[in-house]
C-alpha cells in the first residue's frame, strides 16, 4: 500500500487534471431517460454490450407515445443499426433517440457510439460493452406559467 501511495505521488499533477477532466463529466444523473418496455427492439440503447450479438448487420428501430391524454404526453423515438465484425470479434453500432414530453417540449435528443468486444468460451461467451453518447436538452420556456 505505501508502495502504492508512493508511485501515485510521484504521478504529474497535469497527468492527474487530464484524468478528472475526463472522468467528471461523467458523473452526471441520468434519471430521466426514457424506459422501454420491450427491451429487446432497444437493446443497444440499453446495454451496449448487445452490440453484433446476433451476427450480421441489425437495424432496429421503435416509437412510444403515452399518455396522449395528459397535455402532449410523452413522444419517444428510437433507431439503431448494428454489425458484427466476426474475424476481430468486435460489434459496432450507432444508435439515435429523440424524446418530447410534455406541453413545454422537454426535448432530449441523443447520439451514440456502441463498441463491443466478445471473449469466447467453451460453453459460453463473455461480451463487454463500452458507449460513447451525446445528449442535447431543451425546453420552450415560453410555453411555462410561473405565479409572481
Amino acid at each position: 500500500m505505501i508502495h502504492t501511495l508512493h508511485a501515485f505521488s510521484k504521478t504529474p499533477i497535469y497527468v492527474l487534471a487530464i484524468w478528472l477532466a475526463l472522468l467528471l463529466p461523467g458523473l452526471s444523473a441520468w434519471s430521466q431517460d426514457p424506459s422501454f418496455s420491450q427491451f429487446y427492439a432497444n437493446r443497444v440503447y440499453l446495454n451496449p454490450a448487445f452490440t453484433g450479438l446476433d451476427g450480421g448487420v441489425a437495424v432496429s428501430g421503435a416509437a412510444r407515445l403515452q399518455w396522449l391524454a395528459v397535455d402532449k404526453g410523452f413522444k419517444t423515438y428510437n433507431a439503431a443499426v448494428e454489425t458484427q465484425l466476426p474475424f476481430w470479434r468486435v460489434g459496432l453500432g450507432l444508435h439515435l433517440l429523440h424524446n418530447q414530453e410534455g406541453h413545454a417540449a422537454l426535448n432530449t435528443t441523443q447520439a451514440g457510439v456502441t463498441f463491443s468486444y466478445t471473449i469466447p468460451g467453451e460453453k459460453n461467451n463473455l461480451h463487454f460493452g463500452f458507449e460513447g453518447r451525446v445528449t442535447q436538452k431543451s425546453i420552450d420556456w415560453s410555453k411555462l406559467v410561473f405565479s409572481d
